[in-house]
């Protein structure tokens, strides 16, 4: 019988030149060193019985592979189901895609006579199966004469089948060797020219709409493709209609991808919109907005994280702007993973909770005011992620690195941008590197500079004509330095010359005029923590403008209300006049994702040119306007001089909006004094 982690060492062996000894193997597993001989006879045995030589042997306490690519590929292809051992996640695994490829009910036997399982043991694996998909709102039915079957929104089958095949498609894409006992399953649906033009859909899709998005969720958009051709063949619709789909349709994005969808057989309305609002939920590596929360929201929550781990830790990382824009992408991308339950396809828990245990718990405490926001429970998987960029940010606060000229490094990577910063991070601050670019492994056959490349460093296995690539962990470990030392790059060492620093500061006596000087010249390794926000402080009460409170007025449609809107917020001498051109945009721009309640609006500009003061408006309708399938009766504007001013007002509004009935509320208040007052009542 063949176990899965027979094939995962020769994986290793074969990514690692044949220098892997029998020790490192048995410690990455906590096995014996007998039991690593004991796997390496077993699989020989396996492939004398397919008719092949051996395939490992152990010389002077080596392993080494004795066949090569195309012959372990033909025996994997060759492997029955039976002759694997499955344990117990396999066979709730292999389980769920057989029942998800069966358009009717199914009955114990004909997994038992497949698999040659026992009925207790398919009962048992069912039962577990049911506790999963239950994340989903699926369900497992039992009817005594027709048998089992999977019940629940077309919707959340689609998202729970991603999830599972993501694994499948991640060996594929790499060219790894993880054989897995789906293989031959779910190849019934998922076949090479399946995968192939799915492919070449979403690089269609993304050349017309000019985006960049990670590996992640490339794979994402392509199994949804997928999935969904393959469904509708069943004769599986979505019945759910999409949130936001006013919205969806109005955006440039719709009209190319809707185009290009439309060419391919077996892909509904339903499903356009769903693969738009994935699409636009997508973009890792775009930092300027987010289509799926509302930005402003975003900013607060994530300055309440930076500052409470500053608190926790006793390091002030307010000022640290790569931290925030690491965040920024990591957590506008992993809320909309979370709120659709896709997980990501590397975990690195494991390894941050042995090597991180103390900050990975104190960030995880630090991102319950997210968790709040969002309502659901934050994600280990994310969290994890999260806290090996607190650590960075820690040394990058502690520590005072120096840049030296160093060979060309290109970054591939995977996972998306929050990796390709580990990576960055890591190398940067281990060895002296000139790091020219950071790209998604789907961007690289289009990328036009590997010849300015003298290595590529990537989290993937795989090969370019003409060039080194080293494939290391996102976490490096030792044997990740080990290898980079071997390709020749020399370990920075973290220190500034003193003949630099003397001569930087000579002959200034100013204390103001001696920090301008050191910003100038060593401002890449300094962080100043001398500059505090005097506003930070300031709540919703004390920023929103009497001026700009007004009750029940009447407007006829959602374009008035916005010139109304403006127009109040003028009057309070908080904007100047481009600033209602800015709110038309924005409506248009981001539609439905500027409610922050079932009625209420927070519109907002972006041009500081257009801003007099930092200050909110309040303004309620007698009666509610549409907005795009929506009842708006209120809005609440604000104007900000810069990114910092408003943040603990709208944590406070955030926490006013979660209060029952505080919409209605506002709406029952005649005039601005009773709504000052009712403000002040409130304990948040």
């Amino acid at each position: 019988m063949i176990k899965k982690r027979y094939f995962e060492m020769v994986n290793l062996i074969m990514n690692s030149n044949n220098e892997i000894t029998v020790r490192d193997i048995a410690d990455l597993y906590s096995i014996t060193e007998r039991s690593v001989r004991y796997d390496v006879n077993e699989l020989n045995i396996f492939f004398n019985r397919k008719g092949k030589k051996n395939l490992l042997e152990i010389s002077n306490n080596k392993l080494r592979l004795l066949c090569n690519r195309k012959e372990i590929d033909e025996i994997i292809k060759r492997i029955d189901i039976t002759e694997y051992l499955l344990n117990e996640e396999e066979r709730v695994m292999i389980l769920a895609y057989e029942i998800f490829l069966l358009k009717d009910r199914f009955i114990l036997q004909y997994f038992t006579e497949k698999y040659g399982l026992s009925k207790t043991t398919i009962r048992n694996s069912l039962k577990e199966l049911n506790q999963i998909i239950g994340e989903y709102s699926l369900v497992i039915e039992l009817d005594n004469n027709k048998g089992y079957k999977i019940t629940g929104d077309e919707i959340n089958i689609r998202k729970y089948m991603i999830n599972i095949l993501r694994q499948y498609l991640k060996t594929e894409k790499d060219e790894t060797l993880r054989y897995t006992p789906f293989t031959e399953i779910i190849r019934q649906f998922l076949s090479e020219k399946e995968v192939g033009y799915a492919k070449t859909v979403i690089k269609r899709i993304l050349t017309e709409t000019g985006k960049t998005i990670s590996d992640e969720a490339f794979e994402t958009l392509q199994l949804f493709l997928i999935i969904s051709r393959v469904r509708s063949r069943m004769g599986f619709r979505i019945e759910e209609d999409i949130e936001n789909r006013i919205f969806l349709s109005k955006t440039t994005e719709f009209s190319k991808i809707a185009k290009i969808l439309d060419e391919i057989k077996n892909i509904e309305e339903q499903d356009i919109y769903y693969f738009v609002d994935f699409f636009l939920g997508s973009y890792s590596y775009n930092t300027d907005y987010s289509y799926f929360l509302n930005w402003i929201l975003m900013e607060s929550l994530i300055e309440q994280l930076i500052r409470s781990l500053s608190d926790k830790l006793g390091i002030d990382f307010t000022k640290d702007m790569i931290l925030r824009k690491e965040l920024t992408n990591h957590l506008k991308p992993a809320i909309y993973r979370m709120k659709n339950k896709l997980k990501l396809t590397e975990s690195i828990l494991k390894e941050v909770k042995e090597s991180y245990a103390d900050l990975y718990y104190k960030t995880w405490s630090s991102l319950e005011k997210i968790s709040d926001f969002i309502n659901i429970p934050f994600d280990e998987d994310e969290a994890a992620f999260i806290t090996v960029m607190i650590q960075r940010a820690v040394i990058r606060n502690t520590n005072v690195p120096i840049l030296r000229k160093i060979p060309n490094i290109l970054i591939v990577c995977g996972l998306g941008y929050s990796s390709s910063r580990f990576l960055y991070e890591n190398i940067s601050n281990r060895f002296q590197v000139n790091i020219i670019d950071i790209i998604p492994f789907n961007q690289l056959e289009n990328y036009n500079y590997l010849k300015k490349a003298d290595i590529v460093i990537s989290t993937l296995a795989f090969n370019l004509e003409g060039i080194d690539v080293i494939n290391v962990n996102p976490i490096m470990n030792e044997n990740d330095i080990v290898k980079l030392r071997k390709y020749g790059l020399e370990e920075r060492k973290n220190k500034i010359k003193l003949s630099e620093l003397v001569s930087s500061i000579r002959g200034i006596f100013d204390e103001e005029k001696l920090k301008e000087r050191l910003i100038a010249d060593f401002g890449e390794y300094i962080y100043d923590d001398t500059v505090k926000s005097e506003n930070w402080e300031k709540g919703f009460i004390n920023m929103i403008s009497r001026k700009g409170i007004i009750l029940n007025a009447d407007v006829s449609n959602m374009d008035e209300f916005i010139i109304f809107i403006g127009q109040a917020m003028i009057d309070a001498g908080l904007v100047k006049e481009g600033y209602v051109d800015e709110l038309k945009n924005q409506v248009n721009q981001y539609g439905k994702y500027i409610m922050i309640g079932e009625k209420t609006i927070l519109p907002h500009g972006q041009l500081l040119k257009n801003v007099k003061k930092t200050g909110f408006s309040l303004i309620t309708l007698r009666n509610g306007v549409d907005f795009l399938g929506s009842e708006v009766r209120i809005a609440i504007c604000l104007a900000s001089r810069n990114k910092e001013e408003h943040l603990q007002a709208i944590l406070e509004l955030n926490r006013y909006m979660k209060i029952p009935d505080f919409e209605d509320e506002l709406l029952s208040k005649i005039n601005s004094e009773e709504i000052i007052e009712y403000l002040k009542s409130l304990k948040i």
